[in-house]
């Protein structure tokens, strides 16, 4: 764990969009919402904390985007006609927001593909063709997002445990971990996390907080020494019901929600580059993985 360090007397630094501290925050200009920025520090972000848990898909990899392929691609080889990917990314998030606390989301949200496009399978099937036509994706088709690894690294060796929270199946864990050559050649999944929970490990997915509270009971830490970092409001309803703080990291696909995600966050942050430089020189002195 990395104490708190004396109180710098200089200024933060204002991040490249809205990055905030909720409790904390200073609005420039006071007259323009458009423009509106807040100040954060990374001893109000870091100190005292023991576990970081990260979400995966669209927070540490660049995956959202495959899924709206993978479910255009399922539909037109069932149809013969392929959805437009936009219409298929609101269709998926409007489903999964309705069916996302029950284990068989994924299932439940393929008989949603077949009954939006007549399709004339079971859900069971398209779900079993799903993950067939994501397993190509998932080997060669994902990668971390820009500076996930060097972040993380930089938590571990500062003593901090890290650990990921996911809603997608191990297997896909596993792909990213021992098939996925790009990604294992800028860090290896399962060398970098002390401990990774998967759909298959709880009994509700998000936004129950299981998850966090599994991963918080496995390393005896409490919610006050846990910060969660994630993307979507479906995690963050997750860790605050968890009782521990969430930093949100920008996502394009999530720009639907971003003004009650910059509202309701405990931190915001526009990438994981300017979060290693805070974490480095307000925590540790400058002192690099």
């Amino acid at each position: 764990m990395i104490g708190r360090p004396e109180k710098s007397t200089a200024a933060p630094r204002i991040c490249a969009r809205t990055p905030h501290f909720r409790r904390e925050g200073v609005r420039f200009p006071p007259s323009s919402a458009k423009l509106m920025s807040f100040l954060w520090t990374a001893v109000e972000m870091f100190a005292e904390k023991k576990l970081v848990i990260f979400d995966l898909d669209g927070t540490l990899i660049d995956s959202l985007d495959m899924w709206d392929r993978v479910d255009v691609e399922i539909v037109r080889r069932t149809s013969g006609t392929a959805p437009d990917p936009a219409e298929m990314e609101a269709f998926r998030k409007e489903v999964l927001r309705e069916v996302a606390d029950r284990k068989d989301a994924y299932v439940l949200y393929c008989g949603a593909i077949a009954d939006r496009w007549h399709l004339n399978v079971t859900k069971e099937d398209l779900h079993a063709q799903r993950y067939e036509v994501a397993r190509e994706m998932l080997v060669s088709g994902v990668a971390w997002r820009k500076g996930a690894v060097s972040f993380v690294k930089a938590l571990r060796k500062h003593g901090i445990l890290t650990a990921i929270a996911t809603t997608t199946k191990r297997r896909n864990v596993d792909i990213y971990s021992g098939e996925n050559e790009g990604m294992r050649a800028e860090g290896i999944l399962y060398e970098l996390f002390d401990a990774v929970v998967t759909r298959e490990d709880v009994e509700a997915i998000k936004p129950s907080p299981e998850c966090h509270e599994q991963l918080m009971r496995r390393f005896g830490v409490g919610p006050e020494e846990t910060l969660v970092l994630e993307d979507s409001l479906i995690g963050l309803d997750a860790a605050h019901r968890a009782g521990a703080a969430v930093g949100i990291i920008d996502e394009p696909h999530n720009d639907a929600e971003r003004e009650e995600l910059d509202a309701r966050a405990d931190f915001t942050f526009a990438d994981w580059p300017e979060i290693e430089e805070r974490f480095l020189n307000e925590m540790t002195k400058g002192d690099r993985p």
